[in-house]
């Protein structure tokens, strides 16, 4: 039952993520609110969302671990879907600025939320498939999203997708109620059999030097924690950045009508939706998932390149849209190093710290992106440019904590005790 509910509540994220990508590209919604010819202030729309979906991340986090995921999920929604239901009243782009920061906040819930519910539900093995079935699904509600979002905004107007999904929002709140339960142990769809087969499943248990539990800060310290900010931070960037200004690049720079851009983007998200799965079941089985990592960020890099040298529009809004795939693939590998790193009980707050600021430092991209695109007469050349150099920098992390792995094995081979020593193979 839990696996459904991620999704479905990814999915709801992402639904709402969404809208706003479509909408500022609609002529009556920027002459509304004053934004016509100021691609800045556009972006500033989503750096300020992504602004309060991290500093959202790293309070859920505690919160989850205090009143567990259930609860959490069930404000969250509703936190969500009122906000969601405030874009759609606002008068000014002022109102929508804090409308859209505090919709970040209560969405900013969905990534410890789900990580604590994945290592309370799933054994070890299991994790990095299951994260990316949940990381895939925001994938599909683009693929659905963007041309539902497209209908409702050429049927009534750009109020009416607000108003819309603010209240398909509060449809999770029963759903959560009803199975989503916090532990195995206390659900009715979970026998003993299948709770022994989760806890047997778990990782090796980390200690400190001495034989003890590290206390949060202790894991926090570990260098490893800071090099995830740091990937997450870039993946981030990469995926705000993409998902904010496809549809405009798309629609002006490449001349697709709208309704052919929903259209476009909607058919090309198929194969981000398959990789994302695909790559979380190969991390499983390699149990290498830095590596995996690095190899995806050259693979974007190239896909982005080329995107950006060739003159079919059709191949360029594909790999672009798989380009997408890549912070949404690292999100889903750093939430299973995590698991590896800190232990059960700080899961949570650990994930809403490591992702939250993450995100935090990675908001700037849409405001940037909107930037570059304005000095440069409406261009994306220099944008797009930016974009691939953040992969590169993922790249580099991911070798590094790559070969910081391979240390951690042989201090374990050696009995040595640390607090990053993991379950893996040579």
């Amino acid at each position: 039952m839990i696996a459904p509910l991620l999704m479905l509540f990814s999915f709801t994220v992402q639904m709402d993520k969404t809208n706003m990508s479509v909408v500022i590209a609609d002529h009556a919604f920027l002459h509304a609110l004053d934004l016509s010819g100021k691609p800045a202030h556009i972006g500033l729309l989503n750096s300020l969302f992504v602004t309060g979906y991290g500093i959202g991340m790293l309070l859920w986090g505690f919160v989850i671990d205090w009143i567990g995921p259930r609860r959490s999920a069930m404000i969250g929604a509703c936190g969500w879907g009122v906000f969601t239901l405030a874009c759609g009243w606002t008068t000014n782009v002022n109102e929508l600025y804090v409308a859209r920061a505090l919709l970040g906040a209560f969405e900013g819930c969905l990534w410890p939320l789900a990580n604590t519910y994945v290592g309370r539900w799933f054994p070890s093995q299991e994790r990095s498939r299951i994260t990316g079935c949940w990381v895939g699904s925001a994938f599909v509600a683009i693929a659905v999203g963007i041309p539902i979002v497209t209908a409702i905004l050429l049927a009534l107007n750009w109020r009416g997708v607000f108003i819309s999904l603010g209240i398909y929002s509060f449809m999770l709140v029963p759903l959560f109620y009803l199975f989503g339960s916090d532990e195995p142990a206390r659900s009715r769809f979970a026998n003993a059999a299948e709770a022994d087969f989760i806890r047997r499943g778990a990782p090796q248990a980390i200690r400190t030097a001495d034989g003890s539990q590290p206390t949060l800060f202790q894991s926090l310290a570990n260098f490893r924690i800071f090099l995830l900010i740091l990937v997450h931070a870039s993946s981030s960037a990469i995926l705000w950045g993409l998902t904010t200004w496809l549809p405009t690049y798309l629609v002006r720079e490449r001349g697709l009508s709208m309704k052919s851009m929903s259209g476009v983007i909607s058919i090309s998200y198929i194969a981000p939706i398959l990789l994302v799965v695909l790559v979380g079941y190969l991390a499983d089985k390699a149990r290498h998932r830095a590596w995996v990592g690095a190899l995806v960020a050259i693979g974007t890099m190239i896909a982005l390149t080329v995107a950006m040298s060739v003159p079919w529009v059709l191949v360029t809004a594909f790999l672009l849209v798989l380009a997408i795939a890549a912070p949404m693939i690292f999100g889903g590998l750093h939430s299973a190093m995590l698991h590896d790193y800190v232990p059960h009980g700080q899961l949570a707050r650990s994930t809403g710290i490591v992702v939250g600021f993450g995100n935090i430092l990675g908001s700037f991209s849409p405001a940037a992106m909107g930037y570059l695109a304005g000095v440069f007469g409406g261009k994306f050349l220099l944008a797009f440019v930016m974009i691939i150099g953040l992969n590169a920098l993922s790249l580099l992390i991911y070798v590094v904590i790559a070969l910081l792995k391979q240390a951690d094995f042989i201090a374990v081979r050696n009995g040595e005790p640390n607090i990053a020593r993991v379950r893996s193979r040579p």
